[in-house]
């Protein structure tokens, strides 16, 4: 757990070559032999295409899940659910925007408004990668993935 702990702190600091070239310098740093540097590079390289591996899991898993629920023998209602409230969390966002942009709101009030208007972009935010998530991203990292497999 440690390992993927230390990926996650480590993909804040941008894309995966990224990571890698930021390793690097901090392994001149502590690292003194060619080999033991390329041995910390390949092992932290792994770490992070495992995590990947973690992330496209959960995604598919959750595709699966779409995929079941669409093909179950249950009620229209059942199958929409998550559709519906995720439809309805987008309308509320934009009446909400539309009504801090072009309707008098009270300060008072507006300072809340905005507060709430900021949570309720970010649910949508993550609503939109759920239903329309990147296939871009997945083919790049699937690549990686594939090159690391011949290590």
């Amino acid at each position: 757990m440690g390992k993927l702990n230390l990926a996650g702190a480590l993909a804040n600091l941008g894309g995966f070559d990224k990571i890698i070239e930021k390793l690097g310098g901090v392994a001149d740093k502590f690292i003194h032999t060619k080999e033991d540097k390329e041995a910390f590079l390949l092992e932290a390289e792994k770490i992070l295409v495992e995590r990947e591996k973690l992330i496209y899991q959960d995604k598919d898993s959750a595709r699966r899940r779409e995929v079941d629920v669409a093909n179950s023998n249950t009620s229209w209602l059942s199958k929409n659910i998550g559709a519906l409230i995720a439809a309805g969390v987008l309308l509320l966002t934009f009446v909400l925007f539309y009504a801090v942009m072009f309707l008098s709101v009270q300060e008072m009030n507006r300072e809340y408004a905005l507060m709430i208007l900021g949570g309720l972009i970010t649910i949508s935010t993550q609503i939109i990668q759920y239903y329309f998530g990147s296939s871009l991203g997945s083919k790049d990292k699937q690549g990686i993935i594939d090159r690391m497999k011949g290590l």
